[in-house]
């Protein structure tokens, strides 16, 4: 139960933070908003990143992976690309 809330208050903390570089650019976010946004106290943001930097290189593996794990899926040699990127994109 303890590392299910750890991993759910990280994963608050990275999207938080990536809307909030995306709305504010990076030196325009703080910490406290981000910790504010993600509903979390100070003292968490910091058990789970060293610094601001430490968050921003967090956020932009994650976006990185994301991408890379969606353009796999698009990997299909039968399926025109932009069908299959539209299958993808459609709720």
């Amino acid at each position: 139960m303890r590392q299910v809330r750890a991993e759910e208050t990280r994963n608050a903390l990275l999207l938080a933070a990536a809307r909030t570089f995306d709305r504010d650019g990076y030196e325009g976010t703080t910490l406290a908003t981000v910790s504010d946004r993600a509903a979390v106290s100070k003292g968490a943001l910091s058990f789970h990143f060293s610094s601001k930097s430490a968050l921003a290189d967090a956020v932009q593996y994650v976006a990185c992976e994301r991408s890379r794990a969606e353009l796999k899926a698009l990997d299909d040699p039968g399926a025109p690309a932009l069908r299959a990127l539209g299958a993808r994109l459609t709720p």
